[in-house]
């Protein structure tokens, strides 16, 4: 049985000031933060025996307009799926639970699921970031002259590349930058086994403006090989790092249970 290692970031914890009692997720968070990954300025978390907080976290964002999402980090993680709750409506939560099944349900059963949860879980509110104009990518880093970058309009990670009508773009940038030749072979190829929108030189270009430093990327290399960032690029010219994840980070647990 694959599971996450909680431990993946216990070294890098006391060089960065993270907090390693934190569930994994906002380990991740507070590290990209540290070094300088742009973030969701509106998300706001609390954990999920504050009642109190979280009532008036609920609150809050729906009077500022849904959907808006509430993200549970659990620690121990009982499995790779994170549950999640898309606030539509007071009368309709669509909730995902942590072995992915999902059913909607009303936004006082989803306060009575959060309240369930164990002490040291955390849940985060934000607004959703998935519209049709935002841009989801992956940019999994290999090397300072080696990068692929995944990205298309209108879904959600996820679901990244699945939806051939979708505009999107995969090729491999150099030191965080791209070539015209190479986006002119890089779309040829796309057209070629089935995506007839490709996302403009200009987008992709921009994208990797907005990426961070080179030596942010370094340094969660050193963590360990081909860290892969999540992130969404809004219509608005904004890249919002999502996640960052490892190939290390997953182990098998023995005995299978």
């Amino acid at each position: 049985m694959i599971v996450m290692n909680e431990c993946f970031l216990s070294k890098a914890g006391s060089k960065y000031s993270i907090d390693t009692n934190l569930p994994l997720r906002l380990q991740k968070r507070a590290l990209l933060k540290a070094l300088g990954f742009p973030g969701d300025p509106n998300l706001k978390g609390c954990q999920s025996c504050e009642i109190n907080k979280v009532e008036q976290l609920f609150k809050e964002y729906s009077t500022q307009g849904y959907p808006f999402l509430i993200i549970v980090s659990e620690k121990p993680m009982p499995s790779l799926v994170p549950p999640l709750f898309v606030v539509n409506d007071s009368h309709s939560v669509q909730w995902r639970d942590n072995q992915g099944a999902k059913r909607v349900i009303t936004a006082d059963e989803a306060l009575s699921i959060i309240k369930a949860y164990p002490q040291n879980t955390w849940v985060e509110f934000a607004p959703l970031p998935w519209r049709e104009s935002t841009i989801a990518g992956r940019l999994i880093y290999v090397a300072m002259d080696n990068q692929v970058l995944e990205i298309q309009q209108g879904t959600v990670p996820a679901k990244l590349i699945n939806d051939r009508q979708l505009p999107t773009y995969v090729g491999e940038l150099s030191f965080l930058d791209v070539e015209r030749y190479r986006y002119l072979e890089d779309s040829r190829r796309l057209r070629a086994v089935g995506y007839p929108s490709i996302c403009s030189f200009g987008v992709v270009r921009n994208i990797c403006r907005e990426m961070p430093a080179m030596a942010s990327f370094e340094e969660l290399r050193f963590i360990s090989q081909l860290p892969t960032l999540e992130f969404a690029f809004t219509g608005t010219g904004r890249l919002m790092a999502i996640d960052i994840d490892w190939p290390a980070q997953y182990i098998e647990k023995k005995g299978g249970r």
